[in-house]
């Protein structure tokens, strides 16, 4: 019996059953543990999104013997590709990448495969352990915020409410803490760079929070709940905000800057050209969204807050207006 519990022990190769039987087995390698353990931990936490187990009820019965056993034969069945991501975290997966404005090309170019690699894993949801976590790397993802993802399912909010965007203008702190988080900003880095304490700092995250614009994560990382090109409302309350207080600041000092650009342009175009040109305007937001999705995962000192103004409409200098000629002369 003593033999066969001996055998039944993964920690021990069929070589040391005799050294074990009289208590001289080597110990066990702790890296290969701790490595046995990330693995179950990592496959729990993907089960758990079907509600199979929490994942962090799983490491203490991994040292158990007897509920070790118990373990296999329930892998066995719920788990028959112990190494497959569930269908949902690949799911979840793609809108990240969505919201990201990462594509498959960018993402290939990242993790050194091929695009039609990456195309034909994501359309058979085929991924192997490593693949989910390289991939997960590079969108600055962790598990449980995916795992949270995948089980939520939602789409990511495109506006905010006339509330929410009311909210983030009557506190600027909290407008700056949204800032951050949509920016990938971690803790250390928002602690070295601005004047918060942890204590104000995890305050303002808690407001986003409750507000509906982030989700709050382990280790005060916040999860944006908006898509990463979200735009403001119509008239709303921050676009009100910009054009009576923000827009003078912006174009207070004069852009004479290496990394300053300031082009006024004016003209006559037919409709079909105003309209062309809009769509070249909303090219250009999506290649800005782009640019900031793939430089997020950088640390904040190599990266450089920027704005745009895009606009256009139909329009005449005010100061012409007493040389134009009234429609009924």
């Amino acid at each position: 019996m003593e033999a066969s519990r001996l055998a039944c022990d993964s920690r021990l190769a069929p070589s040391d059953w005799g050294a074990a039987w009289i208590g001289r087995a080597r110990p066990p390698d702790r890296a290969a543990v701790r490595a046995r353990v990330s693995e179950r931990v990592i496959m729990r936490v993907m089960a758990g999104v079907s509600g199979v187990a929490a994942p962090w009820a799983w490491p203490s019965a991994l040292f158990n013997p007897h509920r070790r056993g118990k373990l296999r034969r329930i892998n066995r069945y719920r788990n028959p590709l112990p190494m497959a991501v569930s269908v949902d975290l690949i799911d979840a997966l793609k809108r990240c990448l969505r919201a990201q404005n990462l594509t498959y090309r960018e993402l290939a170019a990242r993790i050194r495969m091929s695009e039609a690699a990456v195309k034909r894993m994501f359309s058979r949801r085929a991924m192997s352990l490593q693949r989910l976590e390289q991939i997960c790397e590079v969108l600055d993802v962790g598990l449980a915020e995916l795992s949270a993802e995948a089980s939520r399912g939602r789409k990511a909010m495109a506006l905010l409410s006339e509330a929410q965007e009311q909210a983030l203008v009557d506190e600027p702190t909290l407008l700056l803490a949204l800032f951050l988080t949509l920016n990938r900003w971690r803790q250390d880095d928002v602690m070295g760079h601005f004047g918060f304490t942890p204590a104000q700092w995890t305050g303002l995250l808690v407001k986003l929070d409750r507000l509906g614009i982030i989700e709050l994560m382990p280790g005060n990382r916040g999860r944006a709940l908006t898509a990463r090109n979200f735009r403001w409302r119509a008239d709303g309350p921050m676009e009100r905000y910009f054009r009576h207080t923000l827009l003078t600041d912006y174009f207070a000092d004069p852009f004479d800057g290496e990394q300053d650009a300031l082009l006024l342009l004016s003209g006559s175009l037919s409709v079909d050209g105003i309209k062309q040109l809009r769509q070249r305007l909303e090219e250009v937001a999506r290649e800005f969204d782009a640019l900031l999705a793939r430089d997020a995962t950088l640390p904040a000192e190599d990266r450089v807050g920027v704005s745009l103004v895009l606009a256009q409409k139909p329009w005449l200098l005010q100061l012409f207006n007493p040389y134009r000629r009234s429609r009924g002369a």
